[in-house]
């Protein structure tokens, strides 16, 4: 029986070999192109941040700013087919009062840069003033260069979101772990009222005030507190029952043009641990809530949620290093390039105890 096995193999691996055929498969060549970003907010600042696409045969582990960010680009903005203005390409560091908004799709914030140089990025600026952006105008960014060739990109600048009223609700859900770990989740409701004129992709974030009095021998002290709290728009439940909370853009296609009171939650100080680390919390005293509503274009929402595909698709433990994240599709409306030219608004609304 031995000897037919060993024979078996043999043949199996003359078969094998024989199927085996080397493929030359050419790798596509890549046209460099423009790449735009810009996102715009009313009464902000009009500028453009160009670089160009690469190769992913390229090596930019040693890359700066010199080697990504094209210079002499001509840049111009229109709107209604009327040319407002020119811009220049600008060193930024003598530019200290120009306010600059930069997209952080991990916390889904916005932050204000009073120093673009902060950022070691120079920017396209206008040449001329040209005021300011404007709600529900439409403006049109159009670059060319010499070697990388011709791209535009439209955007309409939204106006802020209207909040209407918020609703707290303490541990609306509790669980806990088979370990005996602990969650206290509060429901935040939010009621907006829709425009209905863009498509708007809604997220918040929480700025909370409250006091943790500690008994430290012998002697109470109070400290009050104004921490930002990360806010979950949908929470998932594992296999053993435990709640993950997270954040992702929420559409309007539900409710456009409409009021809708949109869900979400957050965890407070002292909601979250085992019941030994829960009985020794300070005593708290919650103030108040500053909810913070956020709203973007369709454009930056489809980005948005792609990006939250690929950042929630790690495979945990030491898989996670082997299997890469699930790979997501392009983003972008620049037309002959690439890149993202998009508008975001910001309302807050404060809620006390």
């Amino acid at each position: 029986m031995k000897k037919y096995r060993t024979y078996f193999l043999a043949v199996m691996g003359c078969i094998l070999a024989a199927c085996q055929t080397d493929l030359d498969i050419p790798f596509p060549e890549h046209t460099p192109r423009l790449v735009l970003n810009s996102y715009l907010v009313e009464d902000g600042s009009f500028y453009l941040y160009v670089t160009r696409s690469f190769s992913a045969l390229e090596d930019l582990n040693d890359a700066n700013d010199s080697v990504l960010l094209i210079q002499d680009a001509e840049v111009s903005i229109w709107s209604n087919d009327e040319k407002l203005g020119e811009f220049e390409f600008v060193n930024t560091p003598f530019l200290d009062t120009i306010e600059y908004y930069t997209f952080n799709p991990t916390t889904n914030s916005f932050d204000t840069l009073q120093f673009i140089n902060e950022l070691e990025r120079e920017v396209f600026l206008p040449k001329t003033d040209i005021g300011t952006p404007e709600a529900g105008k439409t403006y049109e960014f159009r670059a060319s260069h010499p070697t990388y060739g011709e791209a535009k990109a439209s955007v309409t600048v939204l106006p802020p979101p209207k909040i209407t009223n918020v609703q707290i609700v303490k541990d609306s859900l509790q669980t806990q772990d088979f370990d005996g770990y602990r969650d206290r989740w509060t429901a935040v409701k939010i009621t907006v009222e829709d425009p209905g004129e863009f498509a708007n992709y809604y997220s918040f974030s929480v700025k909370l005030r409250y006091s943790e009095t500690f008994d430290d021998l012998g002697s109470t002290f109070t400290d009050t507190f104004e921490n930002d709290v990360w806010i979950s728009t949908e929470l998932t439940r594992d296999a053993d029952g435990v709640y993950y909370g997270n954040n992702k853009p929420l559409s309007d296609l539900d409710f456009n043009g409409q009021s809708s009171t949109l869900l979400a939650w957050i965890n407070l100080p002292g909601c979250c641990g085992y019941a030994s680390d829960l009985a020794n919390q300070p005593e708290r005293e919650f103030f108040s809530l500053e909810v913070g509503t956020f709203t973007f274009d369709a454009t930056m929402g489809v980005f948005k949620e792609k990006h939250d595909l690929q950042r929630t698709s790690r495979t945990e433990g030491i898989q996670g290093a082997i299997i890469p994240r699930e790979p997501v599709s392009v983003v972008g409306n620049v037309e002959g390039g690439y890149g993202l030219v998009s508008s975001f608004h910001f309302s807050s609304i404060k809620v006390d105890f």
